[in-house]
């Protein structure tokens, strides 16, 4: 296992603004992606499954929600990262 000190400081030299970026521009790609798909599904006239429960519709709301703002979901993501850092960093003190 490796030693948190060594695996904290060997991310201190990435960006964190490239890396936002990145994340943003993988999310937009994501989107466009799922949006074309569901777009040619639905014009086909094709249904994948049944969908009794409403999920699907449920999980697309939440997904167009995130997605709207990539650079506040990777932003988000960021510091969960963080947060989770700092807390296992405390724990294994």
């Amino acid at each position: 296992m490796s030693d948190p000190e060594t695996t904290l400081s060997d991310t201190s030299n990435y960006d964190p603004i490239a890396l936002t970026e990145s994340f943003a521009s993988a999310a937009e790609k994501s989107a466009k992606l799922l949006g074309d798909f569901l777009a040619r599904q639905a014009a086909g006239g094709h249904s994948l499954v049944a969908d009794e429960f409403g999920l699907t519709k449920a999980f697309l709301e939440v997904a167009a929600k995130m997605l709207s703002n990539p650079y506040r979901l990777a932003e988000t993501q960021m510091n969960l990262l963080w947060d989770r850092r700092s807390g296992s960093r405390r724990c294994s003190s």
